[in-house]
């Protein structure tokens, strides 16, 4: 009796650890599904940042082109001078 009794008691221990195996298996899948979603949306966060600071980039780049142009029109002979005087330093520079 003893015997069936211990039989009894493994088999109950066989079947808590089939079910604690099917539980971890849920768990597990539970967590990678989460894990992707939680990633998904970071990487979408991450996009929509990227977006926001390159539309604000080419915004400040059009600023500064406009400013340039107008500086030019303004001053056409400096303008000419500055860029004559800057490709002259380039090109020694480059000349090394």
């Amino acid at each position: 009796m003893a015997q069936r009794s211990q039989a009894a008691e493994i088999d109950a221990v066989k079947a808590d650890l089939g079910a604690l195996r099917a539980d971890i298996e849920k768990l597990v899948k539970s967590m990678s599904a989460d894990a992707s979603a939680k990633s998904k949306q970071a990487l979408n966060s991450a996009k929509e940042s990227l977006n926001d600071y390159a539309e604000a980039a080419k915004a400040r780049g059009q600023e500064g082109v406009a400013i340039a142009e107008k500086q030019i029109e303004q001053n056409p002979f400096t303008s000419v001078a500055a860029a004559f005087g800057i490709g002259l330093i380039a090109g020694r520079l480059l000349s090394r």
